[in-house]
This record gives structure tokens, sequence and C-alpha cells, in this order.
């Protein structure tokens, strides 16, 4: 499925679930990680996660653009349109728009931290820190830190 073939599915949901015209654009994008999709209400463009697409099909997509087109129309009709707003909340359960996307499946790689080592030249303490720095010896105040590498094993003193 394409943005143009995207646009014609929004263009009939909006026919046959509202009774009204869409009259804008709707685009799949690819950065969305934990959001279904998201409408700009002033240039009538929703747009919709394409790993929701993969993933749990056009059903999904349905159900994310009701969602999306119960917010546009509000809008336009001069409402409240936020998800808190009582309007929203009744036009949603009439169209039986789904408050939230079904999960996305996340593939993060868990979040490595970067350790940095340092030597004290003068009494042989160690430190291993999360950020760089140039600092005394918090041991012996005499000497600054040497830096010894991103590893354990680099650099002995």
């Amino acid at each position: 499925m394409n943005d143009s073939s995207l646009t014609q599915l929004t263009e009939a949901v909006a026919r046959d679930t509202f009774g009204r015209s869409f009259g804008g654009r709707a685009a799949f994008n690819s950065r969305f990680r934990s959001r279904g999709g998201d409408v700009n209400v002033k240039q009538s463009l929703i747009r919709v996660s394409r790993r929701l697409y993969e993933e749990h099909g056009q059903e999904a997509v349905i159900g994310v653009l009701r969602h999306e087109l119960c917010h546009l129309f509000l809008f336009r009709d001069g409402l409240p349109y936020t998800h808190r707003s009582k309007e929203f909340k009744e036009l949603a359960a009439a169209v039986d728009a789904p408050r939230f996307a079904p999960p996305i499946e996340r593939n993060r790689q868990p979040k490595r931290y970067r350790r940095f080592y340092y030597a004290c030249p003068v009494c042989g303490s160690r430190f291993k820190t999360n950020a760089k720095i140039h600092a005394p010896c918090p041991h012996c105040h005499q000497a600054t830190l040497l830096y010894t590498g991103t590893r354990k094993t680099t650099h002995p003193l």
C-alpha cells in the first residue's frame, strides 16, 4: 500500500463512517515507533505508522484513521478535538474508533553506556566514569587524572 491508496482508503472510511468527505491527504510515516498515527488539522494531513500496517494489517490502519478523522472533523466543526474533550469521546464511541493503536513491536537494542577509564599517576588509583573529565585525583589531590581509554585493559599505567 502506498500513500495514494492510503488517501483513497481514508476517503472511503470518512464517507462510510462519518458520511463526510475527507478532502485531505494521508501518508505513511516510517519514523513513528510508538504511536499509530497523528493528524495535522490545519493541513488536513493524516500520517499513519508504516510499521503498524506491516505488523497489524489494514484493519488496524482503519481504526487509526477513524480516530484521526474524529480529531479532524471536530476541528472543522469548531468543537474541542483533544482526547480529553467530551465531544471527542462521544464521537469516537459512536464510530467505534479505538482510543489506542495496537502495540508496535520494538526491536531496540539495549542501550550501551560508554565508560571512560582514568588512572592517577601519583597514587595509582583507577576510576571509571560515564563522561570524559579533566579533574584532579579525588584521593590524593596531587595530580590530574590520566585518560587510559574506554576499556579496562587499555593502556596500563
